[in-house]
């Protein structure tokens, strides 16, 4: 009867969010103002007094963080006779923007997360961005631990198959200078470190063919932006 009472007292958009923990995810929160900023992209975010968009950015990066260190110690015991190139090519499959995308589309985040674009503008990377800063909230709400146990238990045994994924190539780099090579185009990357704080960065990446921006990519080390830039220009590009 207490979690009714308490319930009455958010707001819908609260609502809806302690929703998707529970029947989702089957957990609630500590503190929801962490999920808020999950869910709110750049385009819904008011600023701080300090300038600061109150998007889901941050939460974003550091949920990337945790992705990465969870993803990768479970790989080591889930596979532990492979080399680490193989363990290495495997997370980088889980974790490309198109899986990433149709994973939070799978667990509804499309549903709940906040964007002030029109259809035709949203960008296909917002719910899996989404999903990476809620990882990261879940990490501020709760700890390591329990982020551990909900990326593997809710989201890794439930939804991904390691051996249809251990199938597909996804060494998207490789294949966009492949075929500019191929098509005999000049082909090149472009990466800038952008500063989010003091202690806080990420890098961004373009991808040219002849001269042309084909792909632009965004993540919390330069190998992981080159990569979501090379795989924007594939389907740009019509690469398979």
């Amino acid at each position: 009867m207490r979690f009714f009472s308490l319930f009455r007292k958010f707001s819908e958009s609260e609502k809806e969010i302690l929703s998707f923990l529970k029947k989702k995810l089957g957990f609630s929160p500590n503190n929801i103002k962490y999920y808020r900023r999950a869910f709110r992209h750049k385009s819904a975010a008011g600023k701080t007094e300090e300038g600061f968009k109150r998007s889901n950015e941050r939460l974003e990066y550091l949920g990337d963080a945790v992705l990465d260190a969870v993803i990768a110690d479970y790989l080591l015991h889930y596979y532990p006779n492979e080399h680490e190139g193989f363990l290495t090519k495997m997370r980088s499959k889980i974790v490309s923007r198109s899986h990433m995308n149709s994973l939070a589309v799978t667990l509804g985040i499309d549903k709940i997360v906040k964007v002030k674009l029109g259809d035709a503008d949203k960008q296909e990377t917002i719910n899996g961005n989404a999903l990476e800063a809620f990882i990261g909230a879940v990490y501020m709400d709760k700890g390591y631990e329990f982020s551990k146990s909900v990326i593997i238990q809710k989201i890794l045994k439930k939804h991904i198959n390691m051996h249809e994924l251990q199938s597909i190539d996804t060494d998207f780099k490789s294949k966009v200078i492949e075929w500019a090579q191929g098509n005999k185009k000049g082909i090149h990357f472009e990466t800038e470190e952008k500063t989010i704080s003091d202690d806080l960065s990420t890098f961004q990446t373009s991808v040219y063919i002849d001269g042309k921006i084909w792909g632009c990519g965004e993540g919390s080390s330069k190998k992981k932006a080159e990569q979501q830039a090379a795989e924007e220009g594939c389907k740009h590009l019509f690469i398979d």
